[in-house]
């Protein structure tokens, strides 16, 4: 409990002592009524809520931040019974059967307030959804930037955890200072301001994207001189430059092929599509479809190619970064 943030020794003290003395908390009324409100404030329990540990209770995020509020004043009201000695004429279990009907929150909102609570995350990672994406079109993660040439330059996909926005002292013009995660670590990111006007309304916290610019090795850790920035959702359209597809006519129905032909020719756009093609007599060899066939590898395309073909039989070729 320690690690969370705004939950001081008070606070701890109380929950532990409560928990010591009647066991587990049933419900979130029960550890309102059963700790002390002066030590344990709606904002402390509110962090509790963020960062998943009230998650036994069995109720949504979302639905225990709502009731919160109404909660803790029938706690509140128990409490005041208990110590005059009357009869309850609250029930704190009641409070359990009018849990809102409300929907979770987003994923992405989920692990943001894991990560602001506890300075990290603890039931799953907002990137994870993008790891294949990152190995494809990333130069390195984050982890062998320092591997890399001073200089060089590199393209670099992960989330924005920190932003600090601020004014040059020699032009007076805004830039930024950015802190970005991948899987593997993090790295600071500089955008001046020939660079900052263009991409501002991509820098903003708890965003991914794919950063491209020059790497830094002037100083103890690597950093990365900002040049152009998109959203990670639009990397395949912007850096592929060839589709490959394996195939297999071994066994595969003629209904697939004609399937295949029917999705590309749905995603039409400007992107040469491949197939390497694996047969019995002739070996493998590759193919390049009709220009007509050529596609725009929007992410509704890549999931129902990857749902027809199989993830593991695609390939999206990137674009070379030009020095």
């Amino acid at each position: 409990l320690g690690a969370v943030k705004n939950v001081g020794g008070g606070a701890i003290e109380s929950v532990i002592a409560s928990r010591k003395k009647d066991g587990p908390f049933k419900s979130l009324c029960e550890f309102c009524e059963r700790t002390d409100s002066r030590l344990v404030n709606k904002k402390i329990t509110e962090s509790l809520i963020k960062c998943g540990a009230f998650d036994s209770l069995e109720l949504k995020r979302s639905q225990m931040m709502t009731m919160l509020s109404r909660t803790m004043d029938i706690a509140s009201s128990i409490q005041k019974e208990k110590s005059l000695g009357q009869m309850l004429l609250f029930d704190h279990k009641k409070t359990d059967e009018e849990v809102p009907d409300i929907k979770e929150w987003p994923e992405s909102q989920l692990l943001h307030f894991e990560k602001e609570m506890l300075g990290f995350y603890i039931t799953g990672h907002p990137l994870a959804m993008y790891e294949k994406l990152l190995k494809e079109y990333s130069t390195a993660p984050s982890s062998e930037l320092k591997d890399l040439n001073d200089g060089a330059k590199i393209r670099f996909g992960g989330i924005i955890n920190k932003v600090k926005n601020t004014i040059t002292k020699r032009s007076g013009e805004k830039m930024a200072i950015m802190m970005m995660e991948d899987l593997d670590g993090s790295v600071e990111v500089l955008v001046f301001p020939k660079t900052y006007k263009n991409v501002s309304r991509f820098i903003r916290p708890n965003f991914a994207v794919f950063v491209s610019g020059r790497l830094s090795l002037k100083e103890d850790r690597p950093k990365i001189i900002v040049e152009d920035i998109v959203p990670i959702e639009d990397a395949r359209k912007l850096f592929t430059q060839a589709i490959a597809i394996d195939l297999n006519l071994l066994g595969m129905e003629g209904k697939v092929l004609e399937r295949l032909k029917g999705l590309l020719g749905k995603h039409r756009g400007s992107i040469p599509v491949y197939f390497n093609v694996a047969t019995q007599k002739n070996g493998a060899y590759r193919i390049e479809v009709d220009k007509e066939l050529f596609v725009s590898p929007t992410k509704e395309m890549v999931s129902e190619l990857e749902e027809l073909v199989g993830r593991d039989h695609i390939r999206f070729e990137k674009s070379t970064l030009r020095a």
